[in-house]
Protein backbone atom coordinates (compact mmCIF):
# COMPACT_ATOMS: atom_id res chain seq x y z
CA UNK A 1 0.00 0.00 0.00
CA UNK A 2 2.52 2.50 1.30
CA UNK A 3 3.96 1.76 -2.50
CA UNK A 4 1.04 2.88 -4.34
CA UNK A 5 -1.36 -0.30 -4.35
CA UNK A 6 -4.48 0.87 -2.98
CA UNK A 7 -6.08 -2.28 -3.24
CA UNK A 8 -3.51 -3.58 -0.92
CA UNK A 9 -4.74 -0.98 2.27
CA UNK A 10 -4.80 -2.66 5.20
CA UNK A 11 -7.99 -1.63 7.89
CA UNK A 12 -8.77 -2.73 11.08
CA UNK A 13 -9.20 -6.31 10.14
CA UNK A 14 -6.29 -7.13 8.35
CA UNK A 15 -4.16 -5.16 11.06
CA UNK A 16 -5.99 -7.27 14.06
CA UNK A 17 -5.50 -10.39 11.57
CA UNK A 18 -1.84 -10.15 12.13
CA UNK A 19 -1.82 -9.38 15.75
CA UNK A 20 -3.72 -12.67 16.08
CA UNK A 21 -1.06 -14.75 14.98
CA UNK A 22 1.37 -13.11 16.78
CA UNK A 23 -0.22 -13.71 19.93
CA UNK A 24 -0.67 -17.36 18.50
CA UNK A 25 2.92 -17.99 17.28
CA UNK A 26 3.70 -17.23 21.09
CA UNK A 27 7.43 -16.34 19.84
CA UNK A 28 9.29 -13.98 22.05
CA UNK A 29 8.55 -10.55 21.39
CA UNK A 30 5.82 -11.38 19.50
CA UNK A 31 3.35 -9.73 22.60
CA UNK A 32 5.75 -6.20 21.73
CA UNK A 33 5.44 -6.74 17.69
CA UNK A 34 1.82 -6.90 18.19
CA UNK A 35 1.74 -3.89 20.51
CA UNK A 36 3.54 -2.20 18.32
CA UNK A 37 0.82 -2.78 15.36
CA UNK A 38 -1.74 -1.26 17.70
CA UNK A 39 0.13 1.85 17.92
CA UNK A 40 0.38 1.75 14.25
CA UNK A 41 -3.32 1.88 14.06
CA UNK A 42 -3.38 4.60 16.34
CA UNK A 43 -0.88 6.05 14.68
CA UNK A 44 -2.64 5.73 11.38
CA UNK A 45 -6.02 6.77 12.69
CA UNK A 46 -5.26 9.58 14.05
CA UNK A 47 -3.58 10.70 10.52
CA UNK A 48 -7.23 10.47 9.20
CA UNK A 49 -6.95 6.92 8.26
CA UNK A 50 -10.67 6.08 9.71
CA UNK A 51 -10.55 2.58 8.49
CA UNK A 52 -7.65 1.68 10.99
CA UNK A 53 -9.54 2.80 13.70
CA UNK A 54 -8.38 -0.26 16.92
CA UNK A 55 -11.37 -1.71 18.32
CA UNK A 56 -11.90 -4.19 20.89
CA UNK A 57 -11.02 -7.35 18.96
CA UNK A 58 -7.83 -5.51 18.35
CA UNK A 59 -7.16 -4.32 21.68
CA UNK A 60 -8.04 -7.98 22.85
CA UNK A 61 -5.62 -9.54 20.63
CA UNK A 62 -2.59 -7.94 21.64
CA UNK A 63 -3.91 -8.58 25.34
CA UNK A 64 -3.68 -12.15 24.67
CA UNK A 65 -0.55 -11.76 22.93
CA UNK A 66 1.08 -10.65 26.19
CA UNK A 67 -1.20 -13.20 27.93
CA UNK A 68 0.64 -15.89 25.97
CA UNK A 69 3.95 -14.50 26.13
CA UNK A 70 5.23 -16.16 29.52
CA UNK A 71 7.05 -12.79 30.17
CA UNK A 72 6.87 -11.66 33.69
CA UNK A 73 5.53 -8.08 32.67
CA UNK A 74 2.70 -9.69 31.12
CA UNK A 75 -0.30 -8.83 33.60
CA UNK A 76 1.01 -5.49 34.56
CA UNK A 77 1.34 -4.80 30.59
CA UNK A 78 -2.44 -6.14 30.03
CA UNK A 79 -3.83 -3.82 32.67
CA UNK A 80 -2.18 -1.07 30.98
CA UNK A 81 -3.88 -1.77 27.55
CA UNK A 82 -7.39 -2.30 29.41
CA UNK A 83 -7.15 1.31 31.11
CA UNK A 84 -6.45 2.91 27.94
CA UNK A 85 -9.27 0.86 26.75
CA UNK A 86 -11.48 2.09 29.69
CA UNK A 87 -10.26 5.96 28.79
CA UNK A 88 -10.94 5.63 25.27
CA UNK A 89 -14.58 3.98 25.85
CA UNK A 90 -15.18 6.76 28.32
CA UNK A 91 -13.88 9.40 25.72
CA UNK A 92 -16.83 8.57 23.38
CA UNK A 93 -15.49 5.20 21.47
CA UNK A 94 -17.37 2.69 21.92
CA UNK A 95 -15.93 0.46 19.75
CA UNK A 96 -12.83 0.09 22.33
CA UNK A 97 -15.09 -1.02 25.32
CA UNK A 98 -13.92 -3.29 27.23
CA UNK A 99 -15.83 -6.77 27.18
CA UNK A 100 -15.74 -10.14 29.24
CA UNK A 101 -13.17 -11.39 26.93
CA UNK A 102 -10.92 -8.74 27.85
CA UNK A 103 -10.64 -9.53 31.73
CA UNK A 104 -10.86 -13.47 31.24
CA UNK A 105 -7.52 -12.56 29.36
CA UNK A 106 -6.36 -10.81 31.84
CA UNK A 107 -6.75 -13.20 34.45
CA UNK A 108 -5.20 -15.79 32.32
CA UNK A 109 -2.46 -13.44 32.14
CA UNK A 110 -2.19 -13.49 36.07
CA UNK A 111 -2.55 -17.66 35.56
CA UNK A 112 0.28 -17.54 33.77
CA UNK A 113 2.45 -15.47 35.69
CA UNK A 114 2.47 -18.20 39.21
CA UNK A 115 3.62 -15.51 41.23
CA UNK A 116 1.69 -14.92 44.75
CA UNK A 117 0.82 -11.80 44.07
CA UNK A 118 -1.11 -13.14 41.53
CA UNK A 119 -3.82 -14.80 43.10
CA UNK A 120 -5.63 -11.64 45.32
CA UNK A 121 -5.54 -9.39 41.96
CA UNK A 122 -7.45 -12.39 40.49
CA UNK A 123 -10.20 -12.06 43.05
CA UNK A 124 -9.72 -7.90 42.82
CA UNK A 125 -10.66 -8.38 39.27
CA UNK A 126 -13.22 -10.90 39.93
CA UNK A 127 -14.96 -8.67 42.44
CA UNK A 128 -14.21 -5.60 40.22
CA UNK A 129 -16.22 -7.76 37.66
CA UNK A 130 -19.52 -8.66 40.21
CA UNK A 131 -19.78 -4.91 40.88
CA UNK A 132 -19.87 -3.94 37.44
CA UNK A 133 -22.31 -6.74 36.53
CA UNK A 134 -24.59 -5.48 39.69
CA UNK A 135 -24.34 -2.06 38.36
CA UNK A 136 -26.21 -3.04 35.35
CA UNK A 137 -22.83 -3.78 33.07
CA UNK A 138 -24.56 -7.09 32.02
CA UNK A 139 -21.94 -7.82 29.47
CA UNK A 140 -19.77 -8.08 32.01
CA UNK A 141 -21.55 -11.04 34.02
CA UNK A 142 -18.80 -13.35 35.09
CA UNK A 143 -19.27 -17.28 33.75
CA UNK A 144 -17.73 -20.23 33.58
CA UNK A 145 -14.10 -19.08 32.32
CA UNK A 146 -14.03 -16.32 34.77
CA UNK A 147 -14.54 -18.73 37.76
CA UNK A 148 -12.59 -21.47 36.38
CA UNK A 149 -9.90 -18.84 35.77
CA UNK A 150 -10.05 -17.22 39.11
CA UNK A 151 -9.48 -20.90 40.76
CA UNK A 152 -6.60 -21.51 38.44
CA UNK A 153 -4.81 -18.67 39.25
CA UNK A 154 -5.37 -19.46 43.27
CA UNK A 155 -4.56 -22.90 42.69
CA UNK A 156 -1.20 -22.38 40.72
CA UNK A 157 -0.16 -19.37 42.56
CA UNK A 158 0.58 -21.56 46.13
CA UNK A 159 -2.57 -20.42 47.63
CA UNK A 160 -4.93 -24.25 47.08
CA UNK A 161 -6.87 -23.55 50.06
CA UNK A 162 -8.28 -20.32 48.62
CA UNK A 163 -9.09 -22.08 45.32
CA UNK A 164 -11.24 -24.35 47.92
CA UNK A 165 -13.86 -21.68 48.41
Amino acid sequence: YDQGNTYMKPNTVSYSTVIHALAKSREPGSAERAEAILRTMFERYMNGEKDVKPNTISFNAVIHAWACSGDKRAPIQAEKLLKQMEELHSLGNDCMQPDLSTYNTILHAWANLRDKGSASRAEQILAELEEQYEKGKSYLRPDTITYSTVINVLAKCGEPDQAER
